[in-house]
């Protein structure tokens, strides 16, 4: 079996090396440079850097390549019968390998290109564990906080229910009464009703930012590269409903949010993970102390450069050492079984793809201090906002609904008849057997994950069909683990809405992709 080459970019002062490089079919080479010229290793596994003259220079210039690009193997290449001396000061400067030009070289480069793939493939075994190991750390944490998300969600579950109980008792007792006393007891239960749903609102709003920020920290994947403007102010009071109970009543909580803090440009989510990482880490240490002196605080502030949020603890805090070791991946001071002591390079990396840095300061017995400074973005010209788009000029757009689910059918239908003509489905067999028959709709909204037929099959399907009303879908989402599905809904450019959503802003998407007339 032929293995694939290696990619190699090669600095040299002769034009001798890279034909006889690729002569061997172990390399195939990227770019060939002047050594006047630096080098872009980008792409690259391994450097080539031919020198004639192993002298201090060259030393000087193999430290300098080592340290550019530390994932590149870096190859010095010297001539024939070079000092043992020489070749070990370069491989102390940061040389890979050395090898000689002569008849040797082709012996040499093979040994190289079987040595280099065994180092290439032992880095991305790597970097599969890491990122394995990095998954089950935020799912570590997300275990620690089981407890207090499970009181944060069962708390307004428990009024949400009080509340449905008392309307319905109400409008029992009103429909009990005779008809002609229904508009007077109707005014007088208004009030109470509109609060008491009012209060219901509320406390399911409070489960869906709970939930999703459970979603967003326990993704599985890396967050997108795409940077977002971000709030810290919000990321810390998303990060205080994740622990809850926790933070509140076991330590002493004061926050310091500057309210004029401007926003920063992020990964999507990626403050959630830090952050969160930060107060779990905070509380640990915290148990570490006598009751009365546990004290959690968060202050964000900001400066003409940078934007800073800062979680400090009153706990045991940490010496030198291990305050120097910190940041190092797989280091821990938890004991074994406890941690994978990763938490903390995940968060100095994300913190890093944010253009920003993180800095701890802790001392035995005062606590600790982790400072997350972010660059503050330049400021962005106002434009006028756009007049509001108003509704399309059709008296009542017909919607076709998808989903599995009856009660949330029959919620939707309930929500969106005043202004829609609604049509719900169970199930995507039966949508399609309404388009056979002839049914004519405006906007498909279709739920993604449904047995027999997911949301996905049924846009393909409905795209055969119905071409016309595949171009104006909006897919509903849960939360898809499924990495193909979830690269397939993206790939139709339809709109997509996570759930659980209000029936205001699925009315308000609906007007949006609804055809023109």
């Amino acid at each position: 079996m032929s293995l694939a080459p290696i990619s190699a970019c090669v600095v040299e002062e002769s034009p001798e090396l890279s034909p006889r490089l690729v002569a061997t079919g172990d390399f195939s080479l990227l770019r060939r440079y002047d050594p006047s010229t630096p080098p872009d290793t980008r792409g690259a596994s391994v450097l080539f850097v031919e020198d004639s003259d192993p002298s201090h220079a060259a030393l000087a210039r193999t430290r300098s390549f080592a340290a550019s690009d530390v994932d590149v193997l870096l190859v010095v290449v010297v001539p024939q019968g070079v000092a043992i001396e020489q070749e070990r000061a370069l491989r102390q400067a940061g040389a890979f390998d050395v090898i000689e030009l002569g008849p040797g070289l082709e012996r040499a480069l093979y040994r190289l290109a079987a040595t280099a793939r065994r180092v290439i493939a032992m880095r991305e075994e790597r970097a599969q564990l890491a990122a394995g190991l990095a998954h089950e750390d935020r799912l570590a944490a997300i275990g620690k906080l089981a407890a207090s998300v499970s009181h944060e969600i069962n708390t307004p579950i428990q009024t949400i229910v009080a509340n449905l109980d008392s309307i319905r008792l109400e409008l029992e007792a009103l429909l009990a009464r005779p008809r002609s006393q229904h508009g007077e007891l109707l005014e007088r239960y208004a009030s109470n009703l509109l609060e008491t749903v009012s209060d219901s609102l509320t406390g399911s709003r409070r489960i869906s930012a709970i939930v999703r920020s459970l979603k967003e920290f326990a993704r599985t994947t890396e967050a997108t590269a795409r940077l977002e403007p971000t709030s810290l102010n919000d990321e810390v009071q998303s990060v205080l409903r994740l622990v809850g109970k926790e933070a509140r009543f076991q330590v002493k909580v004061e926050l310091e949010l500057d309210p004029m803090l401007p926003q920063v440009l992020a990964p999507a989510h990626t403050m959630t993970q830090v952050l969160t990482n930060l107060v779990v880490n905070a509380l640990q240490a915290l148990d570490q102390v006598d009751p009365a002196q546990r004290k959690l605080r968060i202050h964000t502030a900001a400066d003409v450069e940078m934007v800073i949020v800062e979680v400090s603890d009153t706990g045991p805090g940490m010496p030198p050492e291990v305050v120097a070791r910190i940041f190092d991946p797989f280091f821990t001071t938890k004991p074994s079984g406890q941690g994978t002591g990763l938490g903390l390079a995940i968060t100095k990396e994300l913190v890093r793809k944010a253009g920003g840095e993180i800095l701890v300061d802790s001392e035995l017995g005062r606590g600790t201090s982790f400072r997350v400074a972010l660059p503050r973005p330049p400021p962005i010209s106002v434009r006028p906002r756009p007049l509001s788009v108003p509704p399309p000029s059709i008296a009542r757009l017909r919607v076709l609904i998808v989903d599995d689910d009856e009660l949330l059918l029959r919620a939707l239908a309930r929500a969106l008849k005043q202004q829609f003509e609604v049509t719900t489905v169970a199930s995507g067999r039966g949508a399609l057997e309404r388009l056979r028959k002839g049914e004519h709709f405006d906007v498909l909204v279709s739920d993604i994950v449904m047995p027999e037929m997911n949301g996905h099959e049924l846009y393909v399907a409905i795209r055969e069909l119905d071409v016309r009303l595949s171009e104006h879908a909006i897919f509903l989402s849960g939360g898809l683990q499924a990495a193909a599905l979830s690269q397939a809904i993206t790939e139709t450019g339809r709109a997509l809405l996570e759930k659980p959503l209000s029936p205001r802003d699925l009315a308000k998407k609906i007007y949006e992709v609804a055809p023109r007339r």
